[in-house]
């Protein structure tokens, strides 16, 4: 988990440099050793969708996810942080 909080802390204080891909990946890679495939397919998604973009464009499909993370309501009651 300290790993998935430090690269989104990547995506939310310096979403246009060139590591916001590597956080995105390090989150995947991150959620799959967890077991959260939903969250890791969520994460590729983004990483699929950013191809061949520049960096703006990772700062607004960073934004898309930070939005699309705090409206999806956690499974077993639990906060999201």
């Amino acid at each position: 988990m300290a790993a998935i909080n430090r690269a989104e802390n990547v995506l939310l204080n310096f979403q246009t440099s060139p590591q916001a891909e590597e956080a995105l990946i390090i989150m995947r890679d991150s959620y799959n050793k967890l077991g959260m495939d939903d969250k890791a397919a969520d994460i590729q998604r983004i990483l699929d969708a950013n191809k061949n973009r520049g960096s703006y464009d990772t700062y607004l499909r960073a934004q898309e996810f930070e939005a699309a993370k705090a409206t999806a309501a956690p499974k077993d009651g639990a906060a999201v942080k």
